[in-house]
């Protein structure tokens, strides 16, 4: 299934959503103000994606100023309770996953000690989880693959895997984005497609920026042939460009 992410109007949205079978990523619930008012987003948001009608739903959740792998239990407290309301959201809107970034922040933290502080976190939030909402942990400023690997293979929950973002790899990784594929492959459940030039987060449409694509997506075919898709374009213009490439 190809996703896109809910970053224009919902009337381009309606428009692409008519031209497309694809499914709707949303990013209401990743926004701290939208869960302080949780119950009145919720219900708005309910009558939007009713309008919308994509063919799925995913949502992705929250993550400024957050930290599931903080050594202080406030910070871990506000950071749960927050996934918890995202977790809340995408059962109620009948989502098949949820995805949340790892939250890892170089030269703040380190490695080895990021992984010990994650697994009981995801373990904690997961041991009431059933497996029919895939939950997936996505990589942002994360240097190498492997640390999100061992975080994913040490909590060992049927529901937990990864979302690779091919443009977050690209542009702060200096390990090629086809390396975190093969790194990664078996984990991965979920892939974030967009273009950058390597040196920032740019949202490219596919083929505006220097990934290699054709690379990429060869190993995504033998690494992780049933994983799905979510386009994060800025304009309707660029989706469509994204989306013909698939086609």
């Amino acid at each position: 299934m190809i996703y896109l992410s809910h970053l224009i109007s919902d009337l381009e949205m309606s428009e692409l959503f008519h031209t497309y079978p694809v499914g709707l990523e949303t990013i209401e619930f990743s926004i701290a103000s939208c869960l302080d008012d949780f119950t009145d987003t919720l219900r708005h948001y309910s009558k939007r994606i009713e309008q919308l009608n994509p063919a799925a739903l995913s949502v992705h959740g929250p993550f400024l100023d957050l930290n599931p792998a903080s050594y202080d239990s406030c910070i871990q407290a506000v950071t749960r309770e927050r996934f918890e309301q995202a977790y809340a959201a995408a059962k109620a809107l009948n989502a098949t996953k949820i995805i949340y970034h790892s939250c890892f922040v170089p030269q703040i933290n380190y490695y080895e000690g990021w992984v010990k502080q994650a697994v009981p976190f995801w373990k904690s939030f997961l041991e009431d989880k059933p497996d029919n909402i895939s939950i997936c942990m996505e990589n942002v400023f994360d240097g190498f693959p492997v640390y999100i690997k061992e975080v994913i293979r040490q909590v060992d929950h049927p529901a937990f895997g990864i979302c690779l973002d091919l443009g977050h790899a690209h542009a702060f990784s200096s390990i090629p984005v086809t390396q975190w594929v093969e790194e990664l492959g078996p984990y991965i459940r979920h892939v974030h497609i967009h273009d950058n030039d390597g040196t920032k987060d740019s949202h490219l449409a596919i083929g505006d920026g220097t990934i290699a694509w054709d690379c990429v997506t060869d190993a995504l075919q033998k690494k992780c042939p049933t994983a799905d898709f979510t386009i994060e374009n800025n304009s309707r213009e660029d989706f469509i460009t994204s989306l013909n490439f698939f086609r």
